[in-house]
C-alpha cells in the first residue's frame, strides 16, 4: 500500500470515525468527544474496541498477546498481523501493512481501522489521530498523554511493522 494512499485512509477513519459492526465494539467506544481525563487501559475494553474476536493467544514472559487476523496458526502464519500484548506495565498494539494483492490490502486498511478503534478507546480522539498518522511516516513518536508515554517506534518499511507501547510515567 502507498505512503499516500495510507495516508489518506488514516484520514478518511478520523474524520468519518470508526465502524461499530459488533455489540461489543459499540460499547467500548467513546460516545461523545468530551475531553478525557483518564486512560482508558482495560483488557476487556482494549479486546471490545477492536470489534473482532480475538482468534489466537500467545504467551508472553510477562503477560499474552493476542492475534486478531488468523485461526489456528503460528506467529509467523498469522499475516498481515494485528496483536494486542498485555505486558507487566505497559499494552504494546502492533499492525503490519503487507503490499501484494487485494485481500492483503483489504486486511491492511482493517488493521488500520482496528488500531484507530483500540487508540481512540484508550485515550481519545486526538492521541489516536496523532499516532495514526505519525504511522504513516518514518519517524519515531513519543509523547505523553493522560498519565502514560506513548511511544512508537519508526515504522519499519522493510518489515511493514509498527509498534505502540502505553506505559504509565514513572
Amino acid at each position: 500500500m502507498s505512503q499516500r494512499l495510507l495516508a489518506c485512509l488514516v484520514l478518511a477513519i478520523a474524520a468519518t470515525g470508526c465502524s461499530k459492526s459488533t455489540p461489543d465494539a459499540a460499547s467500548a467506544t467513546q460516545p461523545s468527544e468530551a475531553p478525557r481525563t483518564v486512560a482508558q487501559l482495560d483488557e476487556a475494553g482494549l479486546i471490545a474496541a477492536v470489534g473482532s474476536p480475538a482468534v489466537y493467544e500467545y504467551p508472553l514472559d510477562d503477560g499474552r498477546g493476542l492475534n486478531f487476523r488468523a485461526k489456528d496458526c503460528t506467529p509467523q502464519d498469522c499475516q498481515p498481523a494485528f496483536k494486542l500484548e498485555f505486558r507487566k506495565g505497559r499494552i504494546n498494539l502492533s499492525w503490519e501493512q503487507i503490499s501484494g494483492d487485494a485481500k492483503l490490502e483489504a486486511m491492511n486498511a482493517q488493521n488500520v481501522q482496528w488500531a484507530d478503534q483500540v487508540l481512540t478507546y484508550a485515550l481519545g480522539k486526538e492521541a489516536a489521530v496523532k499516532v495514526m498518522l505519525a504511522s504513516t511516516g518514518d519517524q519515531p513518536l513519543k509523547f505523553q498523554h493522560l498519565g502514560h508515554e506513548v511511544r512508537m517506534l519508526a515504522p519499519r518499511k522493510s518489515m511493514h511493522s509498527v509498534l505502540v507501547t502505553i506505559a504509565p510515567i514513572p
